[in-house]
């Protein structure tokens, strides 16, 4: 599934997220390893617009940095990798000399160990985007 994520949007280049969920639940044994929604407007490879869900799964760290009148929702280039198992997805990189770096005061990062994602609305190249 990451393959699939990469291929299509390469690193959400100019994409911007309109809603972010965290979702953990409680059952006997305690809470689960959560899941993170993040839905976003993004150009595909084909240079389509599409209203994009990312479902994070079995959570392993998650940071969101707000700062107040500065919302960290639009995507300059995110890194976006599988290393010892684990998937990172961090929204705001160092990008250095063409060099994507992880960045460990990233305003938005997600490591986990499961990805999904979802089509929810498809615009052909020219389409209007509402």
């Amino acid at each position: 599934m990451l393959e699939k994520i990469i291929d299509q949007y390469k690193g959400f280049s100019d994409s911007v997220i309109s809603e972010i969920s965290y979702k953990r639940f409680l059952s006997d044994s305690g809470f689960d390893n959560g899941i993170i929604d993040i839905i976003l407007r993004s150009e595909n490879k084909n240079a389509d617009y599409e209203i994009v869900k990312l479902q994070f799964s079995e959570i392993i760290s998650f940071r969101f940095i707000e700062i107040e009148n500065s919302p960290s929702l639009i995507i300059n280039e995110a890194l976006i990798k599988k290393a010892n198992d684990v998937i990172i997805f961090d929204f705001f990189p160092l990008i250095q000399n063409s060099e994507i770096l992880e960045n460990i005061e990233s305003d938005l990062i997600i490591k986990c160990k499961n990805i999904s994602f979802e089509i929810l609305k498809f615009y052909t190249n020219g389409s209007k985007i509402i």
